[in-house]
C-alpha cells in the first residue's frame, strides 16, 4: 500500500531541499501537481504517469542541488539528499513491481479455479520476493554511499566530489538493479 501512495510523502520531501527561488517560489504548486500525477498512475495502474512523476522528482532533486552551487545558498545535508535520491530510485523500481503484480492479479482475482488459486499464491510470492530484493539492493547502496561520507572529513576528498562519486555509485546500483529487474515478470499460463 505505501508502493502506492508513495509520492504523497516524497513529493514534500524532495520539495524540502530545492530551495523556493529555484522554482520560482512555486514549491507548492510543484508538490501538489507531482503528487497528483504520481498517485493517478499507481491508483489507475498507468506506468507512465508513475514514471513521470518519480523521474520528476529526480530531476527536481539535480535541480535542486544545482541552484544550490548557482544561488550560493545554505545546502542541505549531502547525506539527506543520498536518501533521498535512494528512496525516489527505490520506489520508482517498487512501483514497476507493483503494477505489474497489480495487472497480473486482477486477471486471476475473478477466475476460482484451482490453478488460478495456485497462480495467485506464487504471484504474492513473486512480488514479496521482489520488493525484498529491491529493499535489501537499495539499503546496501544507500549503506555504501552515506558510508562513504564520513571518509571525507578524514581524507583531502572534498564533500562535493564525494557526493558526486557517490550519485554516480548510486546510479550503477540504479542501473544493476535495471538490468537484474527489468522484464522479469511473472510468467502467464
Amino acid at each position: 500500500m505505501i508502493v502506492k501512495v508513495q509520492h504523497v510523502f516524497l513529493s514534500p520531501l524532495v520539495m524540502l531541499a530545492v530551495p523556493p527561488l529555484a522554482l520560482l517560489d512555486q514549491n507548492i504548486l510543484f508538490t501538489v501537481v507531482v503528487t497528483l500525477v504520481g498517485l493517478a498512475g499507481m491508483l489507475l495502474g498507468k506506468r507512465t504517469l508513475a514514471t513521470v512523476a518519480s523521474l520528476s522528482l529526480l530531476t527536481l532533486l539535480v535541480w535542486g542541488k544545482a541552484a544550490i552551487s548557482i544561488l550560493k545558498t545554505s545546502p542541505p545535508d549531502t547525506a539527506v539528499l543520498l536518501v533521498e535520491f535512494t528512496m525516489v530510485l527505490m520506489f520508482m523500481e517498487a512501483s514497476f513491481v507493483t503494477l505489474t503484480f497489480n495487472r497480473d492479479y486482477s486477471q486471476l482475482k475473478a477466475r476460482e479455479d484451482e490453478l488460478s488459486q495456485v497462480l495467485r499464491v506464487r504471484l504474492r510470492g513473486w512480488l514479496r520476493n521482489q520488493l525484498t530484493g529491491q529493499s535489501k539492493l537499495a539499503l546496501v547502496a544507500l549503506g555504501l554511499s552515506v558510508g562513504l561520507l564520513p571518509i571525507a572529513g578524514f581524507t583531502s576528498i572534498s564533500s562535493d566530489q564525494l557526493a558526486f562519486s557517490a550519485t554516480l555509485a548510486l546510479l550503477a546500483v540504479v542501473v544493476l538493479l535495471f538490468l537484474i529487474t527489468h522484464r522479469r515478470e511473472p510468467e502467464r499460463s
